[in-house]
């Protein structure tokens, strides 16, 4: 695509901005004081993300009253800001898209009322935080020992505040959030001193017994609840015991063969030809490859750097030969992308908090960019600013299943047999098993796979 051709996107994107410009520039007409438009702006497009399927111009009153009664429920919101929410959308329907405004009567008259006590008590209110200023409330104090933890509310912020003390990723936050809230729903806790080993165990078993979980799922449950009675409520988790494990059903995965990799690969091509090969070539898994960005690919050395991986490890990966050229020409349109972005006052990508803190501008940096970015742009669900995410993992798989389709390929292809079969195939060609394992990062479980498959290769083959 030519510098001078824009793709539907770009032109989605502008016609996007131009649409938050203008309702700025009728927000000061309606006389709203310069220091006040943004807060207009940000909540108008709160409102518009909080029904993402449905447009604006066919919203009902009903969802302007669902999104006010949100704003109120929120402890964080108060009534001023509230008041300044139903004047924004009022802007927003009325003047700027010329539509009926069909709240109430008695509506309008209780905002009305509270109107002039917001004006009495109202004070220079700053614009919206960014993701490159200083957070406005300084943050609450970190909570200290179990007794500090009062409540199940206090439980929920500690647990959130301990894992990004660890710089967990935020899936992880996620799936220890998630587990932590079902062990307390499942018992009914109201109090931490009701979180015990005894209750852990039953949990855990209830888990395997009555939710038929697998192994892995019950795994997971029980790292989630011991970090959450290590870190939350200071108290290790070593009075657990036995307890009754799910069954976990024997699955061998299919191994590839060479012809059918070759037969896989060659369905491919473009982007999803560069992120599959990885799994193969360079033993990468999924994520690992989609997040990598630019400053990772060393193509005069010929290696990956593969950050921030399962287990917080940093290792190295080959990039073989026949793949710079390919990354050459598909970074050529990344950037060219990229620069479209930063035209229109875009370009920035998610980085760690704190490092961010300290380098405000890394973010719109062309090394930070991903190597695989989405095609649409997306908005970040922690900071709320719109920015350039990478490539979705559900695209790829089912990129994948497609491949090994019109391959004619009869086994279960995924993302991990890529893996798998690339570690076999190397050590079929004679590389050493333990410098593999660095290499791939692999688990001692996998490597005793790998083995075993290759004893019943040869086993076979006698």
């Amino acid at each position: 695509m030519g510098k001078d051709q824009q793709s539907p996107s770009d032109a989605r994107l502008k016609n996007y901005l131009a649409f938050w410009k203008n309702y700025r520039a009728e927000v000061l007409r309606q006389g709203i004081p310069d220091s006040l438009a943004p807060w207009f702006e940000h909540w108008a497009r709160q409102f518009s993300l909080s029904v993402p399927k449905k447009n604006l111009r066919d919203r009902s009153a009903k969802d302007i009253r669902q999104f006010l009664d949100m704003l109120r429920s929120n402890s964080r919101v108060d009534k001023r800001q509230v008041k300044q929410a139903y004047d924004a959308l009022k802007i927003l329907y009325r003047d700027y898209l010329k539509l009926p405004w069909d709240l109430s009567e008695a509506e309008e008259k209780t905002h009305r009322s509270s109107e002039k006590a917001v004006l009495q008590t109202a004070r220079p209110v700053p614009p919206p935080v960014s993701a490159e200023q200083v957070p406005q409330k300084p943050p609450p104090p970190e909570p200290g020992p179990r007794d500090t933890v009062a409540s199940v509310k206090d439980i929920y912020s500690k647990l959130l505040s301990d894992l990004e003390r660890h710089h967990y990723s935020r899936r992880t936050e996620q799936l220890y959030n998630h587990w932590v809230r079902r062990f307390i729903n499942f018992h009914g806790i109201s109090s931490p001193q009701e979180c015990t080993a005894d209750a852990v165990r039953t949990f855990l078993e209830h888990l395997a017994k009555e939710r038929n979980v697998a192994l892995t799922t019950q795994k997971q449950a029980r790292n989630a609840l011991v970090f959450f009675f290590e870190e939350v409520l200071d108290e290790p988790l070593s009075a657990v015991g036995d307890i009754t494990q799910a069954t976990e059903p024997v699955k061998q995965p299919d191994i590839l063969t060479r012809d059918e990799i070759t037969r896989l690969l060659s369905t491919l091509s473009g982007e999803k030809l560069l992120i599959i090969g990885l799994l193969y070539e360079s033993g990468l898994r999924l994520l690992e490859s989609l997040r990598l960005r630019v400053h990772d690919l060393d193509f005069s050395e010929q290696q990956i750097a593969v950050r921030n991986a399962k287990g917080r490890q940093v290792r190295t990966a080959h990039l073989p030969q026949h793949y710079i050229q390919p990354f050459e020409e598909h970074l050529e349109q990344v950037k060219e992308q990229h620069s479209t972005d930063l035209s229109h006052g875009l370009g920035a990508v998610y980085l760690w908090p704190a490092f961010l803190k300290k380098n405000p501008d890394s973010s719109r940096e062309w090394i930070w960019q991903y190597v695989f970015p989405a095609h649409r742009l997306s908005i970040d669900p922690v900071r709320k600013k719109i920015q350039r995410h990478h490539v979705h993992e559900s695209a790829i798989h089912k990129a994948l299943r497609d491949a090994a389709q019109k391959a004619a390929i009869k086994k279960k292809v995924s993302c991990h047999v890529l893996r798998l079969t690339s570690a076999v195939h190397n050590v079929e060609s004679g590389s050493d098993m333990r410098a593999l394992q660095i290499r791939f990062g692999i688990s001692d479980a996998m490597m005793t796979f790998i083995q075993d498959h290759m004893k019943k290769s040869r086993d076979k083959m006698t």
